[in-house]
């Protein structure tokens, strides 16, 4: 009887630490606030280099630089709130107005979503981790590197491209 309860115990033990060895790393490592970085960003089959701040959560400011047409675009979001500066005029545009602003408020939520481990999908692939999940603005995938810092951002919905350069916090 006491073999019987001892193999029964190791059976447990064995099945506890194989069942632990598939769980995986389900920790996001991410640092998807208070950074600057340079960006090139592809949508609707038009790409756009620039520089982008991200001070806080819910926030993001994109200072378009190329092309040299539209050098000095800046588009923000804040609390949900969009707004174009150009040439030291501002004002506030409904976000639903803007493809542009739309694409902000897309990478905005996908940042701010990424941090939620729970609602997402981690794979680890080689030095970089992706990050898949859905946000308020649709399905999303994040790039990162063992660092945390965000490499690059695919949004399926959008077809909108996202690489992150020069990453500076």
């Amino acid at each position: 009887m006491l073999k019987r309860i001892v193999l029964y115990w190791i059976s447990v033990a064995v099945a506890v630490c194989l069942c632990a060895c598939g769980s995986g790393d389900k920790t996001a490592n991410i640092n998807s606030s208070d950074f600057v970085c340079s960006i090139n960003i592809a949508l609707d089959g038009n790409t756009f280099s620039g520089e982008m701040t991200r001070p806080a959560k819910g926030c993001c400011t994109v200072s378009i630089t190329e092309p040299s047409i539209m050098d000095g675009l800046t588009l923000s979001v804040t609390d949900c709130k969009a707004k174009v500066t150009y040439d030291g005029i501002s004002f506030d545009v409904p976000e639903k107005y803007s493809r542009y602003l739309s694409a902000l408020t897309a990478m905005v939520d996908a940042l701010d979503a990424a941090t939620d481990v729970s609602t997402l999908s981690i794979k680890h692939d080689g030095n970089k981790t992706v990050y898949s999940g859905t946000s308020n603005s649709g399905e999303f995938q994040l790039t990162a590197y063992s660092s945390g810092m965000p490499s690059s951002m695919y949004i399926p919905d959008l077809d909108l491209k996202v690489d992150f350069i020069e990453r500076s916090a």
